[in-house]
């Protein structure tokens, strides 16, 4: 269960999300993933939308600062390597 502060930034970021607007939907990720640091869904997923937006070397920076557990799921790592080529 995510805190009060992450949650209604994480919230805010997929109701961003949602309705198009990625600048917002990262910067509200961003900030939840700050509120909760030991959260590594809250720091994939705005890897996720960072590629979304094509800001592929903050995407790759990000995912390189995360603990090797997560930094090895196939599904991360195949997301960047996707965007990449």
């Amino acid at each position: 269960m995510l805190r009060a502060s992450a949650e209604s930034k994480y919230t805010a970021a997929i109701l961003a999300y949602r309705n198009g607007d990625l600048d917002r939907a990262v910067t509200q990720a961003a900030e939840a993933a700050l509120a909760e640091p030991d959260n590594p869904k809250l720091a994939t997923d705005l890897v996720k939308m960072l590629v979304l937006q094509r800001r592929y070397a903050q995407a790759d920076d990000l995912l390189k600062s995360l603990p090797a557990s997560i930094r090895e799921l196939p599904g991360y790592r195949a997301l960047l390597n996707k965007a990449l080529h």
